[in-house]
């Protein structure tokens, strides 16, 4: 999906790590399995810069939206 990128080489020893999505929008996905404790159900190893994309793009897009709504007007606007 969006926003994910997989990265599963068991062969290669390639997983996701934290450091390889440091400062990155996308989270990697890796380690891809059956899960054995739940009827139809999948375990997998996710990796994610939180501040990155949780704080920092989630208040760059979140004032994108205030100026499309008319909420915020860009300083050359004023």
């Amino acid at each position: 999906f969006a926003g994910a990128q997989l990265v599963d080489d068991p062969e290669q020893r390639l997983y996701p790590t934290p450091l390889d999505f440091s400062r990155r929008v996308q989270c990697g996905v890796g380690r891809i399995r059956v899960d054995t404790a739940l009827d139809n159900g999948l375990s997998l190893w996710a990796s994610g810069d939180n501040l990155w994309k949780g704080a920092a793009l989630n208040a760059l897009q979140n004032a994108e939206l205030m100026v499309r709504d008319g909420i915020l007007r860009p300083k050359a606007a004023r």
